[in-house]
């Protein structure tokens, strides 16, 4: 039950390959079929590394990072609200409170407010189904994000 951390060394020297090292690293967690919180950990490093090459001598770091990890929080949840067809501002308002209260809610009128309209009693509705896939969806997201980001999206 070890978690790995990669530290990449050296990232301001002319010949570093921080981006090559990062994906190298991804590839071998999948080749060694790594859990889904170790890969997590792999993409985080990915991330980190856009943020530091994204950076000049005039950057204010915190705040830069603060920016740039909310940026890619809203790109993320953006693409999920796509993707599955949901409420948009219903569903910023369950995820702001997902982290402000430290989790998200799995049962509840709330999750099912932010699902798209679905009838219950249609044979194919598959309600539960784009429920469950939803929810799936959201803890991966806040778990990805709840450690180094704020609760602000």
């Amino acid at each position: 039950n070890l978690r790995p951390i990669l530290f990449i060394n050296k990232i301001d020297k002319k010949d570093a390959r921080p981006t090559e090292v990062v994906d190298m690293t991804f590839n071998l967690f999948m080749e060694l079929n790594a859990t889904d919180e170790q890969l997590q950990n792999a993409i985080r490093m990915a991330y980190l590394n856009e943020f530091i090459n994204s950076l000049d001598g005039d950057s204010d770091v915190y705040k830069e990072f603060e920016e740039f990890m909310n940026k890619k929080k809203k790109e993320e949840l953006d693409k999920i609200i796509q993707e599955e067809n949901l409420n948009s501002e219903k569903t910023y308002n369950f995820v702001r409170r997902s982290f402000e209260n430290g989790g998200i809610e799995t049962t509840g009128t709330e999750i099912v407010s932010i699902l798209p309209p679905m009838s219950r009693f249609s044979q194919n509705s598959n309600r539960s189904e784009k429920k469950n896939n939803v929810i799936n969806k959201l803890i991966n997201f806040f778990d990805k994000y709840f450690s180094i980001t704020s609760y602000k999206i």
